[in-house]
């Protein structure tokens, strides 16, 4: 079994950041942020598993909460975003 969520589907925030409205959260440590030149940083997060997860997130949005590498950060979803699927 697999889990796929779209990396525009993350939301990002401080680990000291405790209300979820009710959506799953993630906590892992951020490995790298790639700038675009137009449009959202690329933020690659991995979780205590050894899992990666890919998330988009707008530069302003990453400086406002302190969110860079090697910070720990909340990866937050809605459960209706999660698909699921089986290997082939």
């Amino acid at each position: 079994m697999v889990a796929l969520i779209k990396a525009g589907w993350l939301e990002l925030h401080a680990d000291r950041s405790e209300e979820t409205n009710g959506n799953n959260c993630l906590i892992g440590r951020i490995d790298n942020v790639t700038d675009a030149e137009d449009g959202p940083s690329e933020v690659r997060i991995t979780l205590p598993g050894g899992q990666t997860l890919c998330a988009l997130a707008t530069p302003e949005h990453l400086h406002a909460r302190q969110l860079k590498s090697g910070a720990t950060v909340q990866a937050r979803f809605a459960a209706s975003l999660v698909l699921l699927g089986i290997p082939m």
